[in-house]
This record gives C-alpha cells, structure tokens and sequence, in this order.
C-alpha cells in the first residue's frame, strides 16, 4: 500500500524488532530508516478475545464451526520503501500438520520457541520444513512488491505439503472422426448394386461411387 495509507506511522515493524529476531527463523532481513526487507517465521500462542482487532477473526472462526488453535507458526514477509509498504502473512497452526492440540503456554516457555525447540525433535523437523518452504516464497514475494508478479505463478506454488493450489486444467477431449468400418462399406456396397439394379444411377456412376467406397478400406 502506499506511504500515506499505513495507519502505524512510517517506521520499522515491530516484527522485525530484535526482541522479534531473537525468537525467529529469519529468511533474509535488512532493515534501516523507512525501508525494509524482512522475512521471518515465528511461533505464536492463541489469540487474545481482549485484542479488538482480532476479535473480528474470533467471531468468523466461531460463525464457521472452526476450533481457535491454541498456537500457529506466523510466516511474515515485510518490505517498504520510501513510497510503498507490503506486509504478506501466513498462519500455519500446528495441529492441521498432525501435532496434538497444544496447551496454552506463554511464548518463552513455548515448546516452539527456538531456544526450546531442541528439546522437541519433531517439531524442530516442521519448523525447519516451514523454513525451506517460506523461503521458496521470498522470489515471489519480492516479484509482488515490484508489481511484477502474476496470479498464475502464485496458484501454480506449492503448497507446505507439496500439493498444487491450481486445478489441473481439463484435458481436451479427443475429436471423434468418423471411419468407416467393414460392415459399413459393405451396407454402403449393398445399397449401390440396389440402385443398380434399381435403374436408378448409371453403369459408370456405379462403377464411380463403387470406386470411392472401396478406396476407405
């Protein structure tokens, strides 16, 4: 969005903070006065009903008979510049990747915290496959920011899991074209020597369609 839209004030994000980058997997970042380029991943407990802003999130999560996860993986990408700002997120809750759902734990004590996490092979495992695919992202994000990234190349990145957003496209079906098959020659044969006989075509115009019909063989 431009300049003059950012409701926040024209200042390096607080998610790329230090405090922030103490407690992220970081993608790439360079930060200095009012430009940014900031990519990181960062593990979160639920959200806060007393945050206003995320109340509106509670109320469709609620609406849609989903259950409010207890904890995600926030992938961030920031970018500013003296005239534009992009902020690009994805939330990836724990327990759609197989992992039981969490109790509430304060972002220190976190199992995923990064100071924790040894302590928790397979969760160390995910994060590091969060890493590998956010950074497959940072290309596109960076294509984006510069106006320059199309609808296509986004539907046709994978997934986390491997799996294409984009529906293969239907395959053309084939055009059917007519042949003609030995009993229907011999019908077509059958039916000449009848108008024959019939007096109905010539000798030559017998012998010419007779001709035609049999160069289908």
């Amino acid at each position: 969005m431009p300049v003059e839209m950012v409701n926040s004030g024209w200042a390096i994000s607080s998610a790329c903070s230090r405090k922030r980058k103490s407690r992220s997997w970081y993608i790439h970042e360079d930060s200095y006065t009012r430009h940014e380029d900031c990519s990181l991943i960062y593990p979160f407990r639920g959200f806060r009903r007393s945050f206003k802003p995320r109340q509106p999130t509670h109320q469709y999560i609620e609406n849609n008979g989903l259950t409010i996860p207890n904890a995600w993986v926030r992938v961030s990408f920031i970018r500013s510049n003296d005239e534009e700002f992009l902020r690009a997120e994805y939330a990836l809750p724990q327990e759609n990747y197989g992992f039981p759902r969490e109790q509430k734990f304060s972002n220190s004590s976190s199992p995923w915290n990064i100071n924790n996490i040894d302590s928790y092979p397979k969760k160390k495992a995910f994060m590091e496959k969060v890493r590998v695919w956010a950074s497959s992202w940072k290309g596109l994000i960076d294509s984006g920011f510069k106006n320059k990234l199309g609808k296509e190349a986004v539907l046709a990145h994978p997934r986390i899991d491997g799996s294409i957003n984009r529906k293969p496209k239907k395959a053309a079906r084939p055009i059917k074209r007519s042949t003609s098959t030995g009993s229907d020659i011999e019908t077509r044969l059958k039916k000449l020597q009848r108008l024959l006989g019939q007096k109905l075509i010539t000798p030559d115009e017998y012998r010419d369609q007779r001709k035609k019909i049999l160069n289908k063989l």
